[in-house]
């Protein structure tokens, strides 16, 4: 919707029901999809040590290559819609920019009192 249709990309969920090993060949299954037409793939976790990540670090230990990060959120998803053409180093580099400035308190730049800002 933000960044329009992306060609090569799989969004594997992980549903409250499914097992583990379920979840596993979802993975395993969106990998080889992919390899069908990428060089390279890039697999994003949403918390440090979920299921996901746990599962993506079993398949990376397992011989499966691919670039993963945890973490994941909307502005680094955006980020990486526009970075296509980029290197594996180049797109590790603007994911961990985008990471260290996707999270701000806003609590320092919002004024306390409702008259100090235009709405």
């Amino acid at each position: 919707m933000i960044a329009g249709p992306q060609d090569n990309t799989k969004a594997v969920v992980l549903h409250e029901n499914m097992s583990l090993e379920q979840f596993e060949d979802s993975m395993k299954q969106a990998i080889q999809e992919l390899k069908k037409n990428c060089e390279d793939i890039v697999i994003f976790c949403d918390i440090y040590g979920g299921t996901p990540f746990n599962v993506t670090s079993k398949l990376k230990l397992t011989g499966y290559e691919f670039l993963a990060f945890t973490g994941f959120n909307l502005p680094i998803l955006m980020d990486l819609c526009f970075s296509r053409d980029c290197s594996l180093d180049e797109i590790t580099e603007r994911i961990k920019e985008t990471h260290a400035n996707s999270c701000t308190e806003i609590n320092p730049i919002v004024p306390n009192e409702e008259s100090e800002i235009d709405l």
